[in-house]
């Protein structure tokens, strides 16, 4: 073989070995000429690789006679190790005679002595850090040494299993005897199963403890194998989830329950009718009820007799209809019925007798008040299956209902929105209007509480058609969601987000974010996380400077494994995720960790009461939606903040930004920008 072209193979590991060690390998001739000279070491003595190739020893080393004399003896074969000192850095040295071709060559390699002994000393300095690091974690380390049964483990291991001074955490049993018998089994299952198959385990189970029963989650995995592969030790961490637990327990207690009439909430409700679905062919009635002239017996009389009068009629109900009837207090004067049904007029003299009922309720005999209700119907499956659908339904019915003059109730027909004027000329106005330019952008900026400056702002849409008219986003939203005419709308509201996002970023407002919402037809969208991180790329905007707000809803909604898929796949690109209108539909915890979320945003409908004494269970329900964010690290954000009152308690409970009319308005590009000049925190 010949070594001036040595195999691929061998080049290829010898360029490794020069470019991952502290080496310098040298060649030089018989006359002195250096014929290769390559190294990372050389890049300390600032000499790139090869170019000292032609060059005599001599030259090079003019100034420094102890290393011409250690080549010159190597030269004649009278040295072959040696020490030496250039530019500050001790070098060991081996010399070699190489005679190829009828020519004899001198080869060199020289060892960065300073480099290895720093390398050790930041090795040590790392691993006192780490040792460091690994005693004060709040995560319980441990590790486990599968030979002797031994456990090593840091503070907050012992803190967690709450070990008592005669007891010794190290030993294997007593970690077993902690875990509830319940989960025992299960835990110790899925440990064999990693010491057979070597793969990481993750499970979460209950410990008891001197002080208490405790949720952890647990993780580890093999790290070593003696020389017949068997696992000798594992390592691993555990959390105490309990806290969190039980915060997520009081939430989830609040946001089921109704805590004046003890019905279900719309939460529950909404859980309750995924299940039915899923385990029944039934069909089904939504019955929405409605209360005639309630805001005035509030106004007139008090909210403690509007109280009083939602319990005497939750009480009716319970005692009127079957068990098998699913009853809730959607909002304020509202109840919804779900109930079975097998013919269609005993349904409706059903519901007939039970509004006839309501009007013999006595509130009380201080208050000779006549009560009376409304109700619209909806089918499942006729009028459809998704709970939203089927509320929306029954909602147009009771509307339909309300504008009928003796007429209790109304049976949801399709021709109520098919056949709606003003649904079509929207719908067909709507279809010309993003070509013709009459979408536009506003934005309604969020404040800090801490700096008291604007960080970011809300995208929010606004349509002023050809003629000026200005339709109501509440109005050609729905719309535009029916009709998929949205997507569409989101790509170009996306696009127009981020040239004016670069631009207020070269205007020096750099930390600027913008937050979107994303509706759950465009999550569902083919390509749509590669389309975002191109068009971010495009416009050279920071992935965390673009904020997706979702609904709550998106994250139970049945069929939506696509859209939470690129949820996942978005956050993991660094783009921020935030959960919008949060407290207003039934998410947990898991789905908030799974999705790396970092905000959530508390929907007006809970900050409109917020502040005012009567509203107990609201303030109850915001209280632990921020301490579960703040228990999960999320920023808080709350929206349609309008009064001083309500500002000043969402700040006093941990609040970090807020939005609404207290603050600012929203406002079109040029207001925007002149806001920013005096409000911006970048």
């Amino acid at each position: 073989m010949n070594p001036s072209h040595p195999e691929p193979l061998f080049t290829t590991v010898f360029d490794w070995v020069l470019e991952s060690m502290p080496l310098i390998v040298f060649v030089i001739d018989e006359q002195g000429y250096f014929k290769f000279s390559k190294g990372q070491g050389l890049e300390k003595l600032g000499i790139k690789d090869n170019e000292v190739v032609g060059l005599n020893y001599r030259d090079v080393y003019a100034d420094n006679p102890a290393i011409l004399n250690q080549i010159e003896q190597a030269l004649q074969g009278k040295l072959s190790a040696c020490s030496s000192y250039l530019a500050g850095r001790h070098y060991q040295l081996i010399y070699r005679q190489l005679h190829q071709d009828d020519q004899n060559y001198l080869v060199g390699i020289a060892l960065d002595q300073t480099a290895l002994i720093n390398f050790k000393e930041l090795s040590q300095q790392l691993n006192t850090e780490l040792l460091q690091a690994y005693d004060i974690s709040q995560q319980g380390m441990w590790s486990w040494d599968i030979i002797t049964n031994r456990i090593d483990h840091n503070q907050a291991w012992r803190d967690i299993f709450a070990y008592q001074s005669l007891e010794d955490p190290s030993q294997l049993s007593h970690f077993t005897s902690r875990i509830h018998p319940e989960d025992f089994a299960r835990v110790w299952q899925a440990i064999e199963q990693v010491l057979a198959t070597g793969d990481t385990f993750t499970h979460t189970y209950r410990i008891i403890t001197p002080v208490g029963e405790r949720l952890v989650h647990d993780s580890g995995r093999v790290l070593h194998y003696d020389k017949q592969g068997q696992p000798i030790k594992m390592i691993g961490s555990l959390i105490d989830l309990t806290d969190q637990f039980n915060t997520q327990k009081k939430l989830s207690t609040l946001l089921h329950n109704d805590q004046l009439t003890g019905l279900s909430s719309r939460f529950a409700t909404q859980n309750a009718w995924h299940k039915l679905r899923d385990t029944t062919r039934d069909v089904y009635a939504f019955v929405l009820l409605d209360i005639q002239n309630f805001k005035l017996i509030n106004d007139v009389l008090g909210h403690a007799v509007g109280d009083l009068v939602l319990q005497r009629v939750a009480n009716h109900l319970k005692a009127f209809f079957s068990s098998d009837t699913h009853i809730s207090r959607i909002h304020k004067d509202d109840f919804l019925l779900i109930m079975p049904y097998k013919d269609i007029h005993e349904l409706t003299n059903l519901i007939e007798r039970a509004l006839e009922a309501i009007k013999a309720i006595q509130v009380s005999p201080h208050y000779p008040i006549k009560l009376m209700a409304r109700a619209g119907i909806s089918l499942s499956p006729e009028h459809g299956e998704r709970f939203d659908a089927l509320f929306h339904c029954a909602e147009t019915a009771l509307h339909k209902a309300k504008k009928i003059h003796n007429k209790d109730y109304v049976l949801y027909e399709p021709a109520f929105a098919k056949q709606s004027e003003q649904y079509l000329v929207l719908l067909s106005q709507m279809q010309a209007a993003q070509q013709n330019g009459e979408f536009s952008l506003v934005f309604q900026p969020q404040l800090n509480l801490s700096s008291k400056k604007c960080v970011g702002a809300e995208v929010l849409l606004r349509w002023c058609t050809s003629k000026g008219e200005s339709i109501p986003p509440s109005t050609f939203i729905p719309i535009a969601e029916q009709t998929r005419l949205i997507i569409p709308i989101t790509y170009w509201l996306i696009e127009k987000s981020l040239a004016y996002l670069r631009s207020w970023h070269k205007q020096g407002f750099d930390t600027l974010y913008l937050a979107i919402n994303i509706p759950a037809e465009f999550l569902s969208e083919p390509n749509i996380v590669d389309y975002l991180v191109e068009r971010i790329t495009a416009y050279t905007i920071p992935p965390y400077c673009l904020e997706l707000e979702i609904t709550e809803s998106q994250l139970v909604e049945e069929g939506n494994d696509i859209a939470l898929k690129n949820i996942s796949a978005l956050a993991e690109r660094g783009f921020l995720i935030a959960i919008d209108d949060f407290g207003t539909g039934y998410s947990n915890l898991a789905q908030l960790r799974k999705l790396a979320v970092k905000k959530l945003k508390i929907d007006k409908s809970l900050v409109d009461d917020l502040g005012q004494q009567e509203h107990d269970d609201i303030h109850a329900i915001t209280q632990a939606v921020i301490a579960l964010a703040q228990a999960l690290k999320l920023t808080v954000i709350a929206e349609g903040v309008e009064t001083s009152e309500q500002k000043q308690w969402l700040e006093q409970q941990g609040c970090g930004l807020i939005q609404g009319y207290f603050f600012a308005k929203p406002m079109d590009e040029q207001q925007f920008i002149h806001f920013l000049s005096s409000h911006c925190a970048g």
